[in-house]
C-alpha cells in the first residue's frame, strides 16, 4: 500500500528527511468506514529518524484497497442473405451498471517538520477505474 516515490526496488533509510517508508507509531491504520477522502488512518505513521529504515512492510496487513465491482453484456445477431452473405451485428457494454471503481490509495508518505506527513493526498483516491463503455460493430462475410 504504501509506495516507493522512486519506483526502486528497495527500502531507503531515512536520509534528510525523506524516506521509503515511514515508522508505525503500533496502531493499526483501518478504518471503519473508509472513504475516499481518508482510506486509512494516516496519523497512524511518523517519520523514522535519520539513517534508518522505516519499519512498516511493503503492504498493510489490514487495510485493503477498494475493490472492483463489474458487469460486461454483449448481444450479437447473425443474419444471413444467402449462402455466402451474412451480416453480423454486435453491441457491447462494458460496466454496464456504471458502477463507481475507485483507483488505489496514494501511499506516498512525506515527512513534515514535525516527522509526521505533511502530504495532502497521502491515504486518499484520486483516481477511478473507467466508467460505463458502449461499443457498436458491424461485419458482413462474403
Amino acid at each position: 500500500m504504501l509506495v516507493n516515490p522512486r519506483n526502486e526496488g528497495y527500502a531507503r533509510a531515512n536520509n534528510q528527511g525523506i524516506a521509503t517508508r515511514p515508522n508505525t507509531t503500533g496502531r493499526s491504520a483501518k478504518l471503519d468506514k473508509p472513504s475516499q477522502y481518508q482510506w486509512f488512518d494516516t496519523t497512524a505513521f511518523r517519520n523514522p529518524p535519520d539513517w534508518t529504515f522505516g519499519t512498516v512492510g511493503r503492504t498493510l496487513p489490514d487495510v485493503n484497497g477498494p475493490g472492483t465491482v463489474n458487469l460486461d453484456l454483449a448481444l450479437t445477431r447473425r443474419i444471413a442473405f444467402q449462402e455466402r452473405w451474412a451480416v453480423e451485428v454486435r453491441a457491447e457494454a462494458f460496466n454496464i451498471a456504471n458502477h463507481v471503481n475507485l483507483g488505489a490509495p496514494n501511499g506516498a508518505f512525506v515527512a513534515g517538520a514535525n516527522g509526521m506527513n505533511s502530504s495532502s493526498t497521502f491515504g486518499t483516491i484520486v483516481s477511478a477505474r473507467d466508467p460505463r463503455i458502449l461499443q457498436f460493430g458491424v461485419k458482413i462475410t462474403f
